[in-house]
């Protein structure tokens, strides 16, 4: 983007220059990326980019009168509006090998400055407004909790969750379907989850975690 910048209105003597650009991207032939089921305003059809790694999947949209390509990753299915975005998230994902550190650490990295991510929120742990009900199943009110409904899914299967008021603000915990060990954060919840079913049992899944924090 900078080389770009500099070279404006100069020779770049780069072979195809265009295709390393991100922006509108001209409909012009089919690749093997894997395209999204069609949203919203969005349009499937073919891009002529290559996805930003392994498991990525792109969508069409369309912003008034022009076609975009969005780049949704493997896991979280965050949507990002330009590729270079998505392939810096990439090498996060890589180094972190978990979605959910990897997006802690691109927003750390972007703060104060744009994502290029729709609605980036909905992706972040903090304090969740009670908005709507969902399917995610309230454990019994305790202490300091009040149970309300959380806006956002739950971990995985047998997952609960607990609203608890912390000063003026309520917070949801994620509350684990065996030993029901509780998590302020839903990213460290979902990290826990994949050891769960990575190792079979909940008790080894406990010490692993242990290990790896």
């Amino acid at each position: 983007e900078e080389y770009r910048r500099i070279k404006s209105g100069s020779h770049t003597f780069v072979v195809s220059p265009s295709q390393y650009d991100d922006g509108d991207y001209p409909i012009t032939e089919t690749q093997t990326n894997a395209p999204v089921a069609n949203s919203g305003g969005s349009s499937i059809n073919t891009c002529r980019k290559s996805t930003p790694g392994p498991g990525w999947k792109y969508k069409m949209v369309v912003e008034g009168e022009k076609k975009r390509c969005y780049w949704v990753s493997p896991t979280r299915n965050i949507e990002f509006k330009r590729r270079s975005q998505a392939c810096e998230f990439e090498e996060l994902r890589k180094s972190s090998g978990c979605e959910f550190r990897a997006w802690e650490e691109y927003r750390r990295i972007k703060s104060g400055s744009h994502t290029f991510v729709v609605s980036p929120s909905q992706y972040d742990d903090g304090d969740y407004p009670i908005t709507e009900t969902q399917t995610n199943a309230p454990v019994a009110n305790s202490g300091g909790s009040s149970i309300n409904t959380c806006r956002k899914s739950t971990p995985g299967p047998g997952w609960k969750y607990k609203m608890v008021v912390e000063g003026e603000k309520k917070r949801c915990y994620w509350v684990s379907p065996t030993r029901n060990i509780e998590f302020k954060r839903r990213s460290q919840a979902c990290e826990f989850e994949e050891l769960r079913k990575s190792s079979g049992c909940e008790f080894r899944a406990w010490e692993e975690y242990r290990r790896i924090k």
